[in-house]
């Protein structure tokens, strides 16, 4: 048999009880199969671990140096576990986040939700149009022109657009404009603004 964390903490336990009975009963295993595992022990690393003195037994110089490399293993079993649980509970407190809106409300947002779960971690996650990536988010902040209304979506707050036009043209005194017939004319004049812009510096 190879020397296992199994076998290491059998090994703890009879040292620390110095009997081998007590130690069987306190790991609730037969105490011939814990006698196997010593003796496996000490074939396999070529040493006596204990002597016997009636029905006690003590460790030998080679037996401590073992306890003593015992102990370091077993303690950093245990940290190897309490770090990985609390690597797990870190998981289930982080909340990944992408953000896809300029919203100037977003900061205000992020620091009302840190207030209300201030033990929860927000992890800011890049996003783009990759939907591989879109599935590693738990919450995504997006801005749309139409309202969405399914299980999924809630609306936090709507905000108006705002058009800035130059005084002269006929935009300018409407309450309000409609994008859409808009658009078309808008890029126009744009492509021929920059042509005029462009011409002139050629010129």
């Amino acid at each position: 048999m190879k020397i296992n964390f199994t076998s290491l903490m059998y090994f703890q336990k009879v040292a620390e009880l110095e009997h081998l009975t007590k130690a069987a009963e306190a790991l609730h295993i037969a105490q011939p199969a814990l006698s196997r595992t010593i003796r496996s022990m000490e074939e396999e690393l070529d040493v006596s671990l204990f002597t016997h003195q009636g029905r006690n037994i003590h460790l030998t110089r080679d037996g401590h140096i073992l306890l003593k490399y015992t102990n370091k293993i077993l303690r950093s079993l245990d940290d190897l576990r309490q770090e990985l649980q609390d690597s797990r509970d870190l998981q289930q407190l982080t909340v990944k986040l992408a953000i896809m809106s300029s919203s100037r409300l977003i900061p205000a947002f992020l620091m009302k939700f840190k207030e209300e779960y201030p033990e929860t971690i927000l992890e800011i996650v890049p996003q783009n149009s990759d939907s591989a990536n879109a599935s590693r988010t738990d919450l995504t902040l997006f801005s749309s022109l139409k309202h969405i209304d399914n299980d999924h979506t809630i609306t936090l707050f709507r905000e108006n657009l705002v058009m800035v036009f130059p005084t002269g043209t006929p935009y300018a005194h409407l309450p309000y404009v409609n994008l859409h017939d808009l658009s078309d004319r808008v890029c126009q004049e744009f492509c021929v603004n920059r042509f005029n812009k462009q011409h002139r510096i050629a010129a």
